[in-house]
């Protein structure tokens, strides 16, 4: 399955999906509850807004 995955995404978006600088935050959704995944991803965003680095950021 994960090769499929890899390959759906070099091929339909041109990127590689486990190059790690392609994603700004990972959670590891073994170790988290989702309350705990959602209140780390918001944390983060403000985090983001306070420096000003979502701002500069292109989406």
């Amino acid at each position: 399955m994960e090769r499929n995955r890899r390959r759906f995404v070099e091929h339909h978006f041109g990127r590689r999906a486990h190059d790690p600088m392609r994603y700004d935050l990972i959670l590891n959704m073994h170790h988290l509850t989702p309350r705990s995944a959602v209140e780390s991803a918001v944390a983060a965003l403000r985090a983001c807004d306070q420096d000003g680095t979502r701002s500069q950021r292109q989406f």
